[in-house]
């Protein structure tokens, strides 16, 4: 009874902790835009990430969870992506703004309940993870939409940032994280490791997450190849496959 209990409980705790995250994207959704072009450094920084992870994206399926309006899926301009995300509004703008684009769907849908039946060449989940109830289900649900080969790249803030980038919202320069919790490579690898995934590329990219000229990109370009300082950039990824897929 005790052990039913607990599970009751955390099972409702995921709940509330979803519908708190859905409300907070739900409510920003109309100036999401507007703050990623404010800190576009940052969104230039992942696009660059990008495309070194899915090299012709063009000819490549993608599935993005948590896609927000769509402007990742748009910039990779995939032969078939399909976006999703827990905000009815994010979904609603994504459309909108990518009515004309015959290869882009988007569909309302939680990461930690997959409902597509397709499976994708690639599938990115980017500033994602730590906004989920239950990270565990929605690495599960992952071998839903996955083949033997698929590449799934995570990217997520470092957590040594955290008390930077409060300050930074605290300032109003950034956009409002609402409810998180940043996870650590090594939850993380635990996570994947129970759902029999592996890691076969990890890093770290923007130690200097502004763009002040020439040094900006000297030092991001640079940094993740320096062993004492590789580990303090801004951005942290990994990129994922099932634990059987043999790498060539």
């Amino acid at each position: 009874m005790l052990v039913l209990v607990t599970e009751n409980n955390l099972r409702e705790s995921h709940k509330n902790e979803r519908t708190s995250v859905k409300e907070h994207f739900e409510n920003i959704a109309l100036d999401y835009d507007k703050y990623k072009e404010r800190n576009r450094y940052y969104y230039q920084s992942l696009k660059r990430l990008l495309n070194e992870l899915v090299p012709d994206s063009d000819e490549s399926t993608i599935l993005e969870i948590g896609c927000g309006t769509g402007s990742l899926l748009d910039y990779l301009n995939p032969r078939r992506g399909v976006g999703t995300d827990i905000s009815k509004n994010m979904i609603g703008i994504a459309r909108k703004k990518h009515r004309h684009k015959k290869n882009l769907s988007f569909e309302v849908s939680e990461a930690e309940n997959i409902t597509i039946k397709e499976k994708f060449d690639f599938i990115i989940l980017i500033d994602l993870i730590e906004h989920l109830g239950n990270p565990n289900s929605a690495i599960s649900e992952l071998r839903k939409v996955s083949k033997k080969e698929t590449r799934i790249i995570i990217s997520h803030a470092n957590p040594i940032w955290e008390p930077i980038l409060n300050l930074l919202e605290w300032l109003k320069l950034k956009m409002p994280e609402g409810p998180h919790n940043r996870i650590t490579q090594k939850e993380l690898e635990k996570i994947l490791t129970k759902n029999n995934f592996k890691i076969i590329e990890r890093g770290y990219r923007l130690l200097l997450p502004v763009n002040i000229p020439l040094l900006s990109n000297i030092i991001n370009s640079t940094f993740y190849r320096l062993p004492l300082i590789k580990k303090s950039g801004l951005i942290q990824y990994e990129v994922i496959v099932k634990r059987d897929t043999i790498i060539t």
